[in-house]
């Protein structure tokens, strides 16, 4: 983990160039690995850069050496570097043709979370960056780096510890205080902020974002409770009935521990602002239904999310991954389902009736909109209903302007 790694969108294009010089560099020896029954994955996060190994035991210390010896002295040649960079650079290019629900889903995580960037300030601060750049950059980040390290699987403590030992000694210098993972957390109006990303599509896109006022275990339940109730009518209703359009989804969307709602709509026929407007009322209409369900009813909801809780991993790679997930997000024991699984037993249809209201329908409500306008535009909804909404013209003003939820 390293500031460095992403505090700003030159620094995070360095890293993600850098990830991708040492997958190009290692590719040979992954590929002889990956025949051997081994795998190392190296990814780029808001917080620095996560690598993970698997396959046989036996083999994990010389899979890690190959991998320390790389970080300690990287040398890269100028001309892979300048084919990193322009492939990546397309990549960003491209990401344009992608559907306009899609990159708004991306929206939400670089609007909400510190250190994510828009492709256009990643694309922009490509244009500058020299191989000398990034080595310079990862240098210090590597020096001064901290590291979050979980083994798992055929390894006694003596195992665990030497290859603890390895990384102990590529960041053994760090000098950082720890860097937490930062959710901006909105404040209750009585209108949504507003963000547009004007796309080159023909369609209308909307995702509609509900933050809960808490990111403890109990709003983790109760919304994703709510996402289960609501997802299923909310298709049926946007998607069947009223032939919306072919993407329309209601789900549970936590952004790091900080949990939300989101409603996401794409119509190649209906504006932004009627997509909104049916949005509204389909959120307005259905609590009174929910009131009239009996308790079969929640307790059938209830069980549909239970049986995901309690659903065990299929190998060891999958267990590896929750013990990842609680360890970065501070559940040091280990326990964050078997919390979950306890809060949504106690969980009643009241409980679901009150999370719904206070996240949906209250008069001030934590609520974000993200909007693709589309051939039909939308300059009337913002010059009318919409102008009363919080307009989103800088990303990082907007984040700088509001707490945020600091996580380990």
């Amino acid at each position: 983990r390293s500031d460095l790694a992403a505090d700003t969108a030159q620094h995070a294009a360095m890293t993600e160039l850098f990830v991708r010089l040492v997958q190009d560099k290692l590719n040979p020896s992954l590929y002889a690995a990956m025949m051997a029954g081994m795998d190392l994955s190296i990814v780029r996060l808001s917080r620095g850069i996560s690598f993970s190994s698997s396959g046989y035991s036996e083999k994990q210390v010389t899979l890690l050496k190959m991998l320390a010896d790389l970080l300690k002295a990287p040398e890269f040649d100028e001309a892979r570097f300048q084919l990193v960079k322009r492939e990546w650079t397309d990549e960003l290019r491209n990401e344009d043709k992608l559907a306009p629900y899609v990159l708004l889903r991306d929206d939400v995580s670089t609007v909400l979370v510190h250190r994510y960037w828009e492709r256009k300030q990643l694309l922009r601060a490509l244009e500058t960056i020299s191989l000398n750049d990034v080595q310079q950059l990862m240098a210090q980040v590597v020096r001064d780096a901290q590291a979050d390290v979980l083994v798992y699987g055929n390894f006694v403590q003596e195992d665990a510890m030497k290859l603890g030992g390895i990384v102990q000694g590529i960041v053994s210098r760090g000098k950082q205080s720890p860097v937490p993972s930062q959710v901006v957390s909105l404040m209750p109006a009585s209108q949504p902020a507003l963000y547009v990303d004007a796309m080159p599509h023909n369609d209308a896109a909307l995702i509609k974002y509900f933050q809960a006022k808490s990111d403890d275990i109990e709003h983790q339940v109760h919304l994703q409770m709510l996402g289960q109730v609501l997802a299923a009518p909310f298709f049926d209703r946007l998607r069947t009935e009223q032939q919306l359009g072919y993407i329309v989804a209601g789900r549970y969307l936590p952004l790091v521990r900080v949990p939300g709602l989101v409603f996401i709509v794409q119509s190649p026929s209906h504006s932004v602002a009627d997509i909104n407007a049916r949005a509204n009322d389909f959120i307005r209409q259905y609590y009174s239904v929910i009131e009239k369900k009996d308790d079969a009813w929640f307790e059938q909801q209830k069980r549909a999310v239970m049986v995901q809780l309690e659903e065990k991993p299929k190998n060891q790679a999958e267990q590896a991954i929750l013990f990842w997930v609680d360890l970065i997000l501070g559940y040091a024991n280990f326990d964050s389902n078997q919390q979950k699984i306890s809060t949504l037993q106690k969980m009643t249809k009241q409980d679901l009736l009150q999370a719904y209201h206070e996240v949906l329908l209250a008069p001030e409500t934590r609520e974000l909109l993200f909007v693709s306008p589309g051939k039909l535009g939308i300059q009337a909804w913002l010059d009318g209903e919409a102008k009363a909404y919080k307009k989103i013209d800088d990303i990082d003003a907007f984040k700088n302007g509001l707490p945020s939820y600091s996580l380990p």
